[in-house]
C-alpha cells in the first residue's frame, strides 16, 4: 500500500508541477513578467521530476498487477505527450526571446491548438480515461446456462474481433508516419532505439537554454515512449520488425496479418469447445463475461490514447531543423517503437500463442480458462 501511495503522490506532484509552469502566474489585470531564464530553470527543474514519474510509472507496468498495468501504460502515453506540449510550449518562448518578445510565458494558445494537456494531466493523476465503463460494467444476471454460454462467446467474439480492429487501425497510423518520413531511416531508426537518444540529437546553430530544452523534451518524449515496452524489448522487437516492415508495404493489409499472427480464430474455437463443455454456473459466466468486457474497454482506451500520441508527434516533424537536425530520425525512431507496442499489446489482450513478449495481462483465453475450470 504504502508504494501505491507513493506512486499515486509522485503523479500528483507532477501533475500540478506542469500545470503550474504551464499557467502563467496572474495579477488582476494582466500576466506578470516571467524571464526566460526562470522558464528554463523551471523547465529543467521538472525535467528531472518527470523521470522520476516516468521511471515508477514503467515499474508498475513491469510489476504490477493487471488494472496498475494499463493505468501505467496509459499514464506512460500521456506523459509522453506531455513532454511534447512542453517541448512545443517551450519552442514558442524561444522564438518570442529569439525575436525580442518582452519576457513573458508565451504562446499558451498555439501550444494550446495541438496539445490537450489539462486531459493529459487528468490520465496522469488517475490512471485511466474518464469513462464511465471503469467505475463499473453493470449486467442483469443471466437466468440459465445455455444464454451465459451463448452471450460469453458472443462477448469473447466481439472482444477478439475489436483487439484485431484498434491494433490494425493504429498500426497503419504509425506505420503511414513511418512511410511519410521514408522508410530508408528505420535503419537509423533502430539505431536510436538501441542507443543513447542524446547522441543523436543535435542542437544546430540555435545554443539557448530554452532551444536545447525544446530537444530535451522531445527525447523524453521519446524515452517514455521506449518505457511502454522496456529499451531492451525496444530493441529487439523493433528489430524484427524491420523485415515486416519491408514486407507489409501497403499498411492496409496489417489486419489480416495480425488476425494470423494472433490466431483469433483458433482462439475462437478453442474457447467455444470450452464453454461447450463448461458445467459453470449461470453467475460465473456473467462474471467472466464482465471481465472480458472490461479487458476489450481498457484495450479501446489504450489504442485511443496511442492514436493521440501518433497525431502529437506531428509536431516534432515541425521544429525547424536549426534547432533540432534529427527530428526527422527521432520520429521514425518513435514510430517504429510505437508501431511494434500496439502489435505486441494486441497479441498480450487476444492471448496470442505465438506471440508473448509482453504477458503483462490475462487474455482472452487465459480469462475463460481460469474461469471455466480454475474450481474444478
Amino acid at each position: 500500500m504504502a508504494a501505491q501511495t507513493s506512486i499515486h503522490g509522485l503523479a500528483q506532484t507532477y501533475a500540478d508541477a506542469v500545470s503550474a509552469f504551464l499557467t502563467p502566474a496572474s495579477t488582476q489585470r494582466s500576466l506578470s513578467i516571467r524571464p526566460y531564464s526562470e522558464v528554463a530553470a523551471d523547465a529543467r527543474r521538472l525535467l528531472a521530476l518527470g523521470d522520476e514519474f516516468t521511471d515508477a510509472a514503467a515499474a508498475r507496468v513491469e510489476f504490477g498487477s493487471h488494472e496498475e498495468r494499463v493505468g501505467a501504460q496509459l499514464q506512460l502515453i500521456a506523459k509522453s505527450l506531455t513532454d511534447l506540449a512542453i517541448s512545443q510550449h517551450l519552442l514558442d518562448a524561444a522564438e518570442d526571446e529569439r525575436h525580442g518578445v518582452s519576457a513573458q510565458v508565451a504562446g499558451l494558445s498555439r501550444s494550446a491548438a495541438l496539445f490537450e494537456v489539462d486531459a493529459y494531466l487528468q490520465v496522469v493523476r488517475s490512471a485511466a480515461l474518464p469513462r464511465p465503463h471503469h467505475l463499473s460494467i453493470q449486467r442483469s444476471t443471466v437466468a440459465d446456462p445455455q444464454s451465459g454460454r451463448a452471450e460469453l462467446l458472443e462477448t469473447v467474439s466481439q472482444t477478439l474481433a475489436s483487439v484485431i480492429d484498434q491494433s490494425a487501425m493504429h498500426g497503419q497510423a504509425a506505420f503511414r508516419g513511418l512511410i511519410s518520413i521514408g522508410l530508408f531511416n528505420l535503419a537509423k531508426a533502430s539505431a536510436i532505439v538501441s542507443s543513447d537518444l542524446a547522441d543523436f540529437l543535435g542542437y544546430g546553430a540555435q545554443m539557448s537554454n530554452l532551444y536545447e530544452l525544446v530537444n530535451q523534451y522531445v527525447g523524453r518524449a521519446h524515452e517514455t515512449i521506449l518505457a511502454l515496452l522496456g529499451r531492451e524489448l525496444s530493441r529487439i522487437a523493433v528489430d524484427r520488425a524491420m523485415a515486416f516492415f519491408e514486407t507489409l508495404r501497403d499498411g492496409s493489409l496489417l489486419g489480416d496479418l495480425l488476425e494470423r499472427l494472433y490466431e483469433t480464430q483458433r482462439t475462437r474455437q478453442d474457447i467455444e469447445a470450452m464453454i461447450t463443455d463448461s458445467h459453470a454456473d449461470p453467475d460465473a459466466l456473467a462474471r467472466v463475461t464482465d471481465q472480458i468486457a472490461k479487458l476489450g474497454a481498457d484495450f479501446d482506451d489504450i489504442m485511443e490514447f496511442v492514436g493521440k500520441l501518433i497525431s502529437g508527434l506531428k509536431y516534432v516533424g515541425m521544429i525547424p531543423a536549426v534547432t533540432m537536425p534529427q527530428a526527422q530520425l527521432v520520429m521514425a525512431a518513435s514510430h517504429a517503437v510505437l508501431f511494434t507496442y500496439i502489435v505486441l499489446a494486441g497479441a498480450d489482450f487476444a492471448d496470442s500463442q505465438r506471440i508473448k513478449m509482453l504477458n503483462r495481462v490475462p487474455g482472452v483465453r487465459d480469462l475463460v480458462t481460469s474461469a471455466l475450470y480454475s474450481k474444478g
